[in-house]
């Protein structure tokens, strides 16, 4: 009945689905999952609407960019969505052109085409902050297929 609390001492925790890094007092935070978890998102050849589909990998490419405090650890989770999207079904040609429409939409296709980290700084924070002044419906995927 009694609540303990403990605390340890470690340079990264575990908080939800974020990694946080402590780096000689530099904090880093990237996407975490537990080892055991599969790479399994919405197939794409499920019965759900289209708009599904593309609205999947927007969703995930906003987490990403919100958990990733830089250009490097958001690469690594690019990949990993990229991953997972070819693993359920998803063409390589469908990841591309949305992933590219995403940056677009959001003007940084310097972070699509080399990972330009001040690019990446300035959406990072304005993506941030839109989720903290307006928690949803103010990221609505490009289009809807």
């Amino acid at each position: 009945s009694n609540i303990r609390i403990t605390y340890t001492i470690h340079e990264s925790v575990e908080f939800l689905d974020v990694l946080i890094e402590n780096n000689q007092a530099q904090l880093k935070t990237s996407v975490f999952r537990k080892p055991a978890a599969e790479p399994y998102i919405v197939p794409y050849t499920s019965a759900h609407p289209r708009y599904f589909r593309s609205n999947t990998i927007h969703t995930a490419l906003l987490r990403g960019i919100r958990l990733c405090s830089d250009v490097e650890a958001f690469e690594q989770e690019r990949l990993n969505i990229k991953i997972a999207l070819l693993l359920n079904g998803y063409p390589p040609n469908f990841i591309k052109r949305h992933l590219k429409q995403f940056f677009k939409n959001h003007n940084a296709m310097s972070i699509y085409q080399d990972l330009h980290t001040e690019t990446y700084k300035k959406l990072h924070l304005q993506l941030l902050d839109e989720s903290l002044t307006h928690p949803t419906g103010s990221n609505q995927p490009e289009e809807q297929q």
